[in-house]
């Protein structure tokens, strides 16, 4: 049996889940449904992007005079709070 696989990268993990969220699922799901129909065997792996500038965005204001440590750190909490809200909107 072939194999299809599905990384489902992004929401970056910067706020609420929204209608562009929704329709990206909602195409994926579809995608991945289709394979399976059509007789693969599927894998279909959700992720989050915890990095990059939508993060750095958000903090950039809050870091000055912080160690790279601290601003880890901060990102860090921003980006949970972020897919906790993201996790429950799904719901």
């Amino acid at each position: 049996m072939e194999v299809f696989e599905l990384l489902d990268g992004p929401p970056y993990a910067n706020g609420v889940a929204h209608t562009g969220h929704a329709i990206n699922k909602i195409l994926k799901d579809f995608i991945v449904k289709s394979r399976i129909v059509l007789g693969y065997r599927v894998r279909f792996r959700p992720d989050w992007d915890c990095h990059g500038l939508p993060i750095e965005l958000k903090i950039s204001k809050s870091v000055q005079g912080k160690s790279p440590l601290e601003i880890r750190e901060l990102a860090r909490q921003v980006a949970n709070e972020a897919i906790g809200k993201q996790m429950n909107s799904f719901r």
